[in-house]
């Protein structure tokens, strides 16, 4: 089946996990895709890519319907990508590596997810994204790199905006990945404030999740 899993974290929080393998028909024909995401999949043509995307919308349909039992509506993107629902203050995270797509939903506040496998290329852009002190502890291990960067990304989702630095304004406490699951403690860092975030991570077959509490 293609839903593996949709798990509550709290009591207005909760996240799932899609495996696709259905073809781009099937998907389109599940999905309720509203005006801005048919104009958004028209311009995809990539057919792995369409299947990432149309699988996200599948499974985050399914949170709304049938998990928390309300009317979809599809999603539209603000001036900064950021996708929000229909008709619903309810924040949300999407995020997909073939052949898995993850949803979060936060009724509460901004959260964000990521999924993400561990790739060479990484490496050779770690200083971009990371401080000096992350990489002294990440060094050469590429789970953890890759788990760092993921991080980052939930991070950046979770502020919704462009402008932002992944070195200067996003920090992570690097962790190793000595188990299939964990959390990271994140700060982030901005002019007019600084907070900290706690994230999750689980590791599914080669690809690591990560998602903000």
């Amino acid at each position: 089946m293609p839903l593996i899993k949709i798990d509550n974290i709290s009591n207005y929080s909760c996240w799932g996990l899609w495996k696709i393998e259905e073809t781009t028909e099937s998907l389109q024909n599940q999905s309720f895709l509203s005006h801005e995401e048919l104009t958004e999949l028209e311009h995809i043509s990539n057919l792995k890519r369409k299947k990432e995307w149309l699988g996200a919308r599948v499974l985050l349909k399914d949170i709304i319907s049938n998990h928390l039992s309300l009317e979809y509506h599809g999603t539209h993107k603000d001036e900064h990508n950021k996708p929000f629902l229909h008709h619903h203050d309810i924040h949300i995270s999407i995020a997909h590596c073939f052949p898995f797509a993850v949803t979060l939903i936060n009724r509460n506040h901004a959260c964000g997810i990521d999924i993400e496998t561990p790739k060479p290329a990484l490496f050779h852009v770690a200083s971009k994204f990371l401080s000096i002190e992350e990489l002294k502890v990440i060094k050469n291990k590429p789970d953890d790199l890759c788990l760092a960067w993921s991080a980052k990304e939930v991070l950046y989702k979770m502020l919704g905006q462009k402008k932002i630095n992944f070195k200067n304004n996003l920090h992570i406490i690097p962790e190793s990945l000595k188990s299939k699951q964990g959390r990271i403690k994140a700060e982030i860092e901005l002019p007019e404030i600084t907070y900290t975030v706690t994230l999750v991570y689980e590791i599914r077959e080669n690809y690591i999740i990560c998602y903000s509490l």
